[in-house]
């Protein structure tokens, strides 16, 4: 039987605002980007639906300013922290992650809300 490559995908939920996108950049070129590559980030308007990527497979990480179905304000005020390391990294409560997926109307969502049940009623079951 064939098992599927489980692969980490991370996806960032940013504020929608150009603060934020400011801090975001900010960030970026303390990690290490060169101010270069992040211009065009200071072109884009935080505060409308974006869509964009860093990097490429396998690593990947997208970021996001609007998810389906949740407010950023709804889903900061029910964060929960996940322990990474020595850091304490916010994620979306289970219950808005499924909201998400299932207003989202994609196919790969219905099938990620299907398996994050199956994996919720198992944890619920121990």
């Amino acid at each position: 039987m064939d098992i599927p490559e489980q692969r980490a995908i991370w996806i960032y939920w940013l504020k929608p605002d150009n603060t934020n996108r400011d801090k975001f950049i900010k960030a970026l070129n303390e990690y290490g980007i060169i101010s270069e590559d992040t211009d065009i980030l200071k072109r884009i308007d935080f505060s409308t639906t974006q869509v964009f990527h860093i990097g490429k497979e396998p690593n990947k990480i997208d970021f996001l300013t609007k998810i389906q179905g949740v407010t950023y304000a709804e889903a900061d005020k029910e964060k929960i922290f996940f322990p990474l390391k020595n850091e304490h990294v916010p994620i979306i409560q289970y219950r808005h992650l499924i909201i998400s997926k299932i207003s989202s109307g994609r196919g790969k969502d219905k099938a990620d809300v299907d398996e994050l049940q199956n994996i919720n009623k198992y944890r619920n079951n121990d």
